[in-house]
């Protein structure tokens, strides 16, 4: 937001120069009154709380403006009793948004030197990251049992995990460490686009998933381009879309833009192509002198099919462009926020009727699951991203967890494990030490003897 488009709004609480304490007397107080209104005032700046205290409301119908509207306090007690006295003017809403907005400031502010606190933050600003919070589990794309839920509120709030093995870090610190992992993001990956396309079903639109072998790369290498899905708009057009998880905003911008236009070249992926050829005669020639165990193997063979596979990408405006279609990227955080323009997206794949307005007979979104919570197919589809992005991160951290807690329990049993003697090899001691000492002794020999029978059996 530029400095332009901050409001002018002389508020008490809006910042000053320096921290200030600021006293509006009521009528009352000429009088012999106590009564008074006392607002804390921060020091951050003017644009920053304007960035948090507003609100983008888009009207419906063809055409239809975005508002702008800002959470602006009374500056005087008079002018809070003039307007607390009109009716539908929301006052306690814009205080208690306002109040909120200097307490974020007041956290980030404090928080500027832990990198974490400040990211979780700013994620929480993220439209769409509250969706899983307003579902109404009316079907299956809306639910969230206990469990899933108490952990995205904690990750949310930086709160203990309160998972064996990870009991004491923290929920979003887990999140953040575990994000780098492949299985992770493949299984997010997997469901929040089963989720996009499952809204998009049910839209007025038509839709499928993963098309392969209908798009290639533009420069001649053969390779196949296949977006997460495709929708077809009512005029025909077809419009691909890929999901991504980035975990900053700058991270966000690079995965946007490698997702558009690609990265590295095809040379690269020749390169690739011969190194990973000779990994593989290296483990051949090592596993056959056994040098190397089967997992080792394979691990060194998947890192190279992941260079390999990153090594060149082509991007999805190019291939699609040639084939008449158009390319929305839906990049979200860990939270389940939207660090791409949701109005790029939903605006283009969403229903129609969200556009309609409210006197107009046209079709409507309509479900099954349906609420009032979700009137719109553009609040439907952001609640069930949300909610799977939600339970597939509780669902990987939670056998991960158990993963870890079995290997820690099975070090410690293995730790405090005793070595015993088996007793078949105690009778063959017994006998051998028998047979050095008395050769002639055939009575101790058979004594002996007897024993180790025994133990054996």
């Amino acid at each position: 937001m530029s400095d332009s488009d901050t409001p002018s709004c002389k508020s008490p609480l809006l910042p000053s120069p320096s921290p200030s304490l600021s006293t509006l007397q009521s009528p009352a107080a000429s009088v012999g009154g106590t009564a008074s209104c006392t607002f804390a005032a921060l020091a951050p700046s003017t644009r920053l709380i304007s960035s948090v205290a507003f609100a983008c409301i888009k009207g419906r119908g063809p055409g239809a403006e975005t508002k702008e509207i800002f959470a602006n306090i009374p500056d005087s007690f008079d002018t809070l009793v003039g307007k607390a006295a009109k009716d539908n003017n929301q006052l306690q809403h814009k205080i208690n948004v306002h109040e909120h907005a200097l307490g974020w400031i007041s956290i980030f502010e404090k928080s500027k030197h832990k990198q974490e606190i400040c990211r979780r933050l700013e994620d929480c600003l993220l439209p769409g990251t509250s969706a899983a919070f307003t579902a109404i589990p009316s079907c299956g794309a809306m639910q969230m049992k206990d469990k899933q839920l108490a952990f995205r509120l904690r990750m949310q709030f930086g709160l203990k995990a309160k998972l064996g093995g990870f009991c004491e870090e923290d929920a979003w610190r887990l999140a953040m460490a575990m994000g780098n992992q492949p299985k992770w993001r493949n299984l997010k990956h997997d469901e929040c686009s089963e989720a996009l396309l499952d809204s998009a079903v049910v839209s007025n639109l038509v839709a499928c998933r993963e098309p392969e072998r209908h798009f290639e790369c533009h420069n001649g290498t053969g390779l196949s381009v296949c977006p997460d899905g495709i929708v077809i708009l009512e005029d025909g057009t077809p419009i691909g879309f890929d999901v991504t998880f980035a975990a900053t905003e700058a991270s966000g911008r690079q995965m946007i833009r490698e997702k558009r236009y690609g990265k590295g070249a095809p040379r690269d992926r020749e390169a690739a192509l011969e190194e990973r050829e000779a990994v593989h005669e290296h483990t051949r020639a090592a596993r056959a002198r056994g040098d190397m165990t089967q997992r080792e193997a394979q691990d060194a063979r998947h890192k190279i099919a992941l260079k390999v596979e990153s090594s060149y990408h082509s991007g999805y405006v190019k291939p699609l462009s040639l084939k008449g279609a158009r390319f929305l990227c839906v990049c979200l955080s860990y939270l389940g926020g939207w660090r791409s323009p949701i109005g790029e997206v939903m605006d283009t794949v969403g229903h129609t009727g969200d556009e309609e307005e409210h006197s107009s007979f046209e079709e409507r979104f309509d479900h099954p699951g349906k609420t009032w919570a979700s009137a719109t197919h553009r609040q439907f589809s952001l609640q069930a991203v949300a909610v799977a992005t939600a339970n597939a991160t509780y669902s990987w951290v939670e056998s991960e967890a158990r993963r870890v807690l079995r290997e820690v329990l099975g070090v410690r049993e293995k730790e405090r494990r005793q070595e015993v003697t088996p007793p078949v090899a105690c009778a063959r001691r017994a006998r051998v030490e028998v047979s050095d000492d008395d050769d002639d002794d055939d009575d101790d020999y058979d004594d002996y003897n007897r024993v180790g029978v025994g133990a054996a059996a």
